[in-house]
């Protein structure tokens, strides 16, 4: 989907600066083929930590096998890497935000670190690498329910080319509930048995209809 990476693409190819305005600034409005998003504030992110948010989410690929995807530039300026389990593009929150996901329809959950912008698509507020979305079962657009469990500091949130953000766990297991999946982020919970959940795909033609923040 279109992201502000776009714009970083060009910038690059044209030899010019990156300035912060161009990346992906926390509180700053972005709009793209008549959708706009404005990305939440550190201070905002920092209330959100602990707080369950539901989701509309797709997923994005190497921009050989992901027409919507320009470049593997991000608006973090860390390299996109789509066979990773532990990243993710979201207009809403900034990067370097920290993420639980989970899948109410496999009870699957990840951990994963914001590290690009877009989508802009519709109301959706979340895009996972493809890894991710195969991690977690998701074969198309799909209604998660995410936490923030780490909001960034204004350095991770802001653009430094070439950047390599802390490790995330990625894909952790089958939890009964988002709650025992943030417990499972400390090795305190018990996953669900491979037998107890059967996995469960998204449709990748079918877009979920729950409200979504």
């Amino acid at each position: 989907m279109i992201r502000v990476s776009a714009v970083l693409t060009v910038a690059l190819s044209l030899g010019l600066p990156i300035a912060a305005a161009e990346a992906k600034t926390p509180g700053k409005t972005y709009c793209f083929n008549g959708t706009c998003h404005t990305v939440k504030t550190l201070e905002e992110t920092r209330r959100l930590v602990g707080v369950t948010t539901t989701v509309k989410a797709s997923f994005y690929d190497d921009p050989k096998n992901d027409r919507f995807n320009p470049s593997n530039l991000t608006s973090s300026g860390e390299y996109f890497r789509a066979w990773k389990a532990d990243n993710a593009a979201s207009p809403i929150y900034p990067n370097g935000t920290k993420l639980l996901v989970w899948h109410p329809g496999n009870r699957k959950a990840l951990t994963v670190r914001v590290n690009n912008a877009g989508p802009y698509w519709g109301d959706r507020k979340l895009d996972l690498s493809r890894a991710a979305a195969e991690a977690i079962g998701m074969g198309g657009v799909a209604t998660l329910q995410v936490r923030v469990l780490e909001a960034p500091s204004k350095a991770e949130a802001t653009y430094s080319k070439g950047r390599t953000y802390a490790a995330v766990k990625g894909f952790m297991g089958q939890y009964a509930n988002l709650d025992a999946a943030a417990s499972g982020t400390s090795g305190s919970a018990t996953r669900l048995a491979s037998n107890d959940v059967a996995p469960k795909k998204d449709s990748p033609k079918q877009a979920t209809s729950q409200k979504v923040a």
